[in-house]
Order: C-alpha cells, then sequence, then structure tokens
C-alpha cells in the first residue's frame, strides 16, 4: 500500500468518497425541502414542523454561495411565512434574498423583493422604511422598464 506522510492512498480514497457521499446527500437535502413548500401547502401542519429544517438549508445554500438557489427557495416560502406570521423569517430570508440577488445582478428579481418587503415594513407600521423600499423598487423597474413592476408600486 502506498504510504505518503503516514496517510495511505486507501485511506484518502474513502475519505475523499465520504465526502462525495455527503455533498450528495446535502443536495438532495436542498431539494426536498425547496420543493416541500409547494408540495405541503394544504398540510400547514406538517411545514410549520419543518420551518427549522427549512432554516438549515436554507443557510447552506446561502453559505454555498448558490444565489439562484436562494430566490427559489425565496419564491417557494415566503407566502407560506407570510400567511401563517412567521415575520422574523420572513424578513430575514427577504433580506437575505435581496443580498443574493444584488450579487447576481438581477434587477427585476431584486425589485420584486424590495416590493415585498416593503410590504412587510408597511404591515410592522414602519411606513418611512416601507416607502424607500417600495421607491427603490420602482426606481428599478422604471431603469428596466418593467411594466408590471410598475403597476404593483404606482400609487407610492
Amino acid at each position: 500500500m502506498l504510504e505518503q506522510g503516514g496517510i495511505s492512498v486507501q485511506s484518502i480514497n474513502v475519505t475523499a468518497q465520504v465526502l462525495d457521499t455527503y455533498l450528495e446527500s446535502r443536495q438532495r437535502y436542498l431539494e426536498y425541502y425547496l420543493k416541500l413548500p409547494k408540495v405541503v401547502n394544504d398540510a400547514v401542519a406538517e411545514l410549520e414542523v419543518e420551518i427549522p429544517n427549512l432554516q438549515y438549508a436554507f443557510n447552506w445554500t446561502l453559505q454555498a454561495g448558490n444565489n439562484k438557489l436562494v430566490l427559489n427557495f425565496w419564491n417557494n416560502v415566503k407566502d407560506f411565512l407570510w400567511n401563517h406570521g412567521h415575520w422574523q423569517v420572513f424578513i430575514e430570508w427577504g433580506e437575505n434574498t435581496l443580498k443574493a440577488l444584488q450579487q447576481l445582478n438581477t434587477p427585476t428579481d431584486e425589485a420584486w423583493v424590495l416590493s415585498e418587503l416593503g410590504w412587510f415594513w408597511m404591515e410592522q407600521d414602519e411606513s418611512n422604511t416601507a416607502r424607500q423600499m417600495f421607491e427603490q423598487a420602482r426606481n428599478i423597474f422604471v431603469t428596466t422598464n418593467h411594466h408590471k413592476g410598475l403597476c404593483a408600486t404606482k400609487d407610492i
């Protein structure tokens, strides 16, 4: 058996296999929790129990820098979080999604998230913060000539 520095080639191969298995499992975990909010939308109780796991999956996605997947998570779970009063998770995920989108340079997606966060701040009676979010969203929609977004932010 070939050894280098006290470590065998066989142990390196086993370590690589374990790492590959871990990464594959983690990817399957992320995919499962990405799809879960859509699949279980009617079974609210089951989704409520899964919020900590959804948070782990979302945080892993953030740490991995997979910003497109961050947006997918946000789009799949935001309505559930909003409709069931998970305000802290909603704002935390929304702000992290916004940061990820700024790195992706996808202004229209960024504007939609800004608008959604604006509604959050309106519900929290933070009208100045909400207005700032809506104005930023509207400016992006104007710049990108996004007519649907302009209609959504028309009367700010």
